[in-house]
């Protein structure tokens, strides 16, 4: 479970869908499946790149972080740009 002020999140039993409840008078609680997580990941990734700060393209030596060990990655040509795709699989973010 993850919660704050504001909301909590639940993986639900079935391990397959999750639970949000927004802490709100009265509460309101929004069921999302696989496919609605990752859409919502991918939404609020694209939100983000917009908002400002500007997330640092430098990496602070030090810093604490949450790493995923020996993620899955591999490369491959974009075929309409010509540089090189870096693909990296975090199994919290697909």
């Amino acid at each position: 479970m993850a919660s704050s002020k504001e909301a909590n999140w639940n993986l639900n039993s079935d391990l397959k869908t999750v639970t949000l409840t927004l802490l709100t008078d009265p509460p309101v609680t929004m069921i999302f499946d696989l496919t609605a997580v990752e859409d919502l990941l991918k939404g609020l990734g694209t939100i983000r790149a917009s908002m400002k700060p500007e997330v640092s393209p430098q990496f602070p030596m030090g810093q604490k972080v949450e790493a995923v060990p020996d993620p899955a990655w591999m490369t491959e040509p974009d075929l309409m740009g010509g540089d090189s795709l870096f693909h990296i699989r975090d199994p919290r973010y697909g």
